[in-house]
């Protein structure tokens, strides 16, 4: 299929499956939004008419509905990590992110939507998030960030890999799955966290900037823009505009030094959002996004927590 032609939306459908829902909340029906996209030239033998399901949770995908396919393509997103607590948390990596082409189906499958990893809290480090998945087709949870509950405090590994968390010895980024998203950014000098790692790029090591006077928490990887990889129509569906930025990493004291900004897709900041110099709890990243939360800004190892990751996605165009 010619997929870079422009489109027009011919019908939408919004179709409840059963299936868990939310980062940390109750069972609730999964919520499915189905597109059936047109070429706007009625008369173009390159484009083709395309439907897209978006689940931003789990449930299960009906073959007969979608017409009986041989084939569909799948964008499969997984949860991403939570932030690191303390003061200096790692930023949560974000889920891993895969485009699998001409997947042979022959019936109804089972999707699994990832849910985001739980931000660090009293100077643990986050959890990882959940793997995504369409039948046997994976994307990995992103690693949590580095705490500061202990030494040494690495980010985990995962989809991509959490930052590290301030360490006065170690605290290294964790690495990412190949193919799926990048390595964190390791901490800096017992003083800064390391960033998220993200789809499309590492997240940044804490560094001293010697022009600013202070240190200053790595950011967050970029992840990817959807009509950047030929899967922007979904977001007609529902589905967001960008997906797998990691989360940034968090500062300590003084609250002169600076916290991460957060990555493209969803990564959630360090510490609060709307001032990277004042202590407080990492942000939370943008739901359905996979993005990773941020690190903890603080004056004191349990006094602010880290921002939770957000939960993934999975799209399944035919």
């Amino acid at each position: 299929m010619a997929w870079g032609v422009a489109w027009t939306v011919t019908s939408a459908l919004l179709v409840a499956c059963a299936g868990p829902s939310g980062a940390r909340g109750p069972e609730a029906p999964a919520d499915v939004r189905k597109v059936i996209l047109q070429p706007v030239l009625p008369g173009d033998d390159d484009a083709e008419a395309a439907t897209y399901e978006v689940f931003t949770s789990s449930g299960t995908w009906d073959f007969r509905s979608a017409g009986s396919p041989s084939t569909v393509d799948v964008l499969v997103v997984a949860g991403g990590g939570g932030g690191g607590a303390g003061f200096g948390g790692g930023g949560g990596g974000a889920g891993g992110v895969v485009v699998y082409a001409d997947v042979p189906v022959d019936g109804d499958l089972v999707v699994t939507v990832g849910r985001g990893g739980v931000g660090g809290a009293r100077g643990a480090g986050g959890s990882n998030g959940g793997d995504s998945s369409f039948g046997d087709y994976r994307a990995i949870g992103g690693g949590g960030g580095g705490g500061h509950a202990s030494s040494p405090n690495p980010g985990a590994r995962g989809g991509s890999g959490g930052g590290g968390g301030r360490d006065a010895e170690a605290g290294p980024g964790g690495l990412g799955a190949d193919g799926q998203g990048h390595f964190g950014g390791d901490q800096v000098d017992d003083a800064a966290g390391g960033g998220g790692g993200g789809k499309a790029e590492p997240g940044d090591d804490g560094a001293w900037v010697g022009e600013a006077g202070r240190y200053e928490a790595g950011d967050g990887g970029d992840g990817v823009r959807l009509d950047a990889i030929g899967w922007g129509q979904a977001v007609a569906a529902g589905a967001p505009s960008a997906v797998g930025g990691g989360g940034g990493g968090g500062a300590s004291s003084p609250e002169t030094r600076l916290s991460g900004a957060g990555g493209l897709g969803g990564g959630g900041s360090g510490g609060p959002e709307a001032d990277a110099t004042t202590p407080g709890d990492g942000a939370d990243a943008v739901p359905n996004t996979g993005g990773g939360g941020g690190g903890a800004h603080g004056t004191d190892a349990n006094q602010h927590r880290g921002g939770d990751g957000a939960n993934g996605l999975v799209v399944v165009r035919y």
